[in-house]
């Protein structure tokens, strides 16, 4: 970095943990090779990759690490004491300009997230409604239980075309707006208050960044974003405590992690072990065999996800509970 020299530089191998959730140290690093993951709890918000800052926040806002940070890839960081690095650079300095991106690049990382978990929570509530809908409907026309299937795979149709499936804010408003045009308004509240307490999405729209042209320093950039982002972080925390289950962003990272042979007789064991005939079973080995074949003769078949298989046979949900622990209690259980 021109003008300044670093008080230490840091090699890391895959799995180190680099910054751990609630220390409170000065070093700001600089990201020169590699890449890294970023941590809120055990969840995986996102990763970084060179050239990047990471601690420049705890340091600017003078609060505690709000994430652990751990090497994704073998890694050269440069570190800095943070304090004189924050008083030097300026924002018309390369290295200003790219501290202020780097900020820039973790809120909307942040506000992904929160969009995945909401949109996870809505699909939840979609099916929630068109059951509840279709039992409505069942009651009020007298028609047999037989047709509650139906009815709510209608019910689920009929949503899934007046939402937006992006503004989980906007799609809330819409259900809710439909759960009382139905007369099951109370009810939805209820037992979605059962699965998530009280939840109504964050109205991410009003979440917004200055331009870089409108801080009077580069301090007050850091500051302002950095406020925004404390918020967005608290809000990722709540979601996290609902226990939403993995996103696809994550899933994908973990998958990313876990070499293939391991995520493969994982899938394997949850395919057996899920209760049907032994004629099915005897089918569905089969198919799922066909299906990996070609995956595992790849060259770069660590880098190929299996998720996709394991929604197609049903079994997604079982696979994100177990490729979480063994994530876990192996790239985790590393860096711990």
């Amino acid at each position: 970095m021109a003008g300044m020299k670093p008080l230490n530089t840091r090699k890391v191998s895959k799995g180190d943990t680099v910054l751990r959730e609630g220390d409170r140290t000065g070093e700001v690093y600089h990201l020169r090779e590699g890449s890294l993951l970023v941590l809120k709890g055990d969840t995986i918000i996102g990763q970084v990759k060179a050239p990047t800052f990471i601690g420049e926040l705890s340091v600017a806002l003078n609060r505690p690490r709000s994430t652990t940070v751990i090497a994704r890839t073998d890694a050269t960081l440069d570190i800095y004491d943070g304090k004189t690095l924050l008083e030097k650079l300026t924002l018309q300095s390369d290295m200003g300009f790219q501290l202020i991106g780097t900020l820039v690049n973790r809120f909307e990382m942040t506000k992904q997230r929160i969009n995945e978990y909401q949109q996870a929570i809505i699909k939840e509530y979609v099916n929630l409604l068109a059951t509840l809908i279709a039992e409505n409907k069942i009651k009020a026309d007298r028609l047999p239980f037989t047709e509650a299937k139906k009815l709510r795979r209608d019910n689920e149709m009929m949503l899934d075309g007046l939402l937006s499936h992006k503004d989980a804010y906007e799609d809330y408003n819409t259900m809710m707006r439909l759960a009382a045009e139905k007369k099951t308004e109370e009810e939805f509240k209820k037992r979605a208050a059962t699965r998530f307490r009280s939840f109504a999405p964050v109205n991410l729209k009003t979440f917004k960044i200055p331009s870089a042209s409108s801080f009077l320093s580069l301090k007050e950039g850091i500051v302002k974003i950095g406020n925004e982002i404390a918020v967005l972080s608290r809000y990722l925390a709540g979601f996290q405590a609902m226990d939403v289950g993995c996103v696809e962003s994550e899933m994908t990272l973990m998958e990313e992690s876990v070499p293939f042979a391991g995520r493969e007789q994982m899938l394997r064991e949850i395919l057996l072990a899920d209760k049907t005939s032994i004629e099915d079973i005897q089918k569905r080995r089969k198919d799922f065999d066909l299906e990996v074949k070609g995956m595992a003769a790849s060259a770069d078949r660590d880098g190929t996800p299996l998720a996709p298989v394991a929604k197609r046979f049903g079994l997604d949900v079982e696979y994100a509970k177990q490729l979480r622990k063994k994530w876990k209690e192996g790239f985790l259980g590393k860096a711990r």
